[in-house]
């Protein structure tokens, strides 16, 4: 029987099939969620800046797109006096 390949999980077509993520200088504070995702690192180009970004490459794909949504759904809320 054939081994099956690892796979890492991929977003939207058309971004970076197979990128693992690497450390930067930005993914510093990424294990107690204070760190900023790379806008970059999961596109296909990805972040020319490399070890050296401000930002973090350690988290997810669809990371800052997740927690941009999660800011205005709060945002919304304190608006409508619900928080």
């Amino acid at each position: 029987s054939e081994a099956l390949a690892f796979q890492a999980p991929t977003g939207a077509p058309g971004r970076a099939a197979g990128r693992v993520p690497q450390p930067s200088l930005g993914s510093a504070l990424h294990a107690v969620g204070q760190c900023n995702p790379c806008a970059h690192y999961w596109k296909d180009r990805g972040c020319t800046l490399g070890a050296q970004c401000d930002h973090c490459h350690l988290c997810p794909d669809g990371e800052l797109r997740r927690r941009k949504k999660e800011k205005a759904a709060i945002m919304k809320a304190q608006r409508l006096g619900v928080l």
